[in-house]
């Protein structure tokens, strides 16, 4: 060995050593940020479905199978999901507003209605909203 080579491999190991702990802590940065991703995707679906659920309700409320449209059930609606797998923290809010036009071929009653679900996980808060629009000829 020369001696001026003499702790080259020393400084060549510590070298080698902290290239490999960066590696490593940007590797489990990575994959942090991409389970926070896969958490935030899963609620939003989960959102997505409470609001979808919510809007399914009041249409149903609104526009009732077997009879002309309840104008009077044209309103807000709120629920939680509390009890329900898979919609735990979750709820909704659905909003309807009406309007009524009088038409050359008779009148019409139209219906907006909006749907919101939201879904909490720790501090995360999650939400998708819908809308839909229906029309009623008298």
């Amino acid at each position: 060995m020369h001696p001026k080579q003499s702790g080259s491999m020393l400084v060549i190991s510590i070298f080698i050593i902290i290239v490999m702990t960066l590696l490593g802590l940007a590797m489990s940065s990575m994959l942090s940020a991409s389970a926070d991703s896969v958490v935030h995707e899963v609620y939003g679906v989960r959102a997505l479905n409470a609001a979808r659920s919510g809007l399914e309700q009041h249409l149903m409320a609104v526009f009732p199978a077997d009879m002309t449209a309840q104008v009077a059930n044209c309103n807000t609606i709120t629920h939680d999901f509390t009890n329900v797998a898979g919609l735990e923290h979750c709820q909704f809010s659905s909003a309807c507003v009406n309007q009524s036009y009088t038409l050359s071929s008779g009148a019409a009653e139209t219906f907006s209605f909006t749907s919101t679900g939201s879904c909490q996980a720790g501090d995360m808060l999650v939400s998708r909203t819908i809308n839909v629009d229906a029309m009623e000829r008298l």
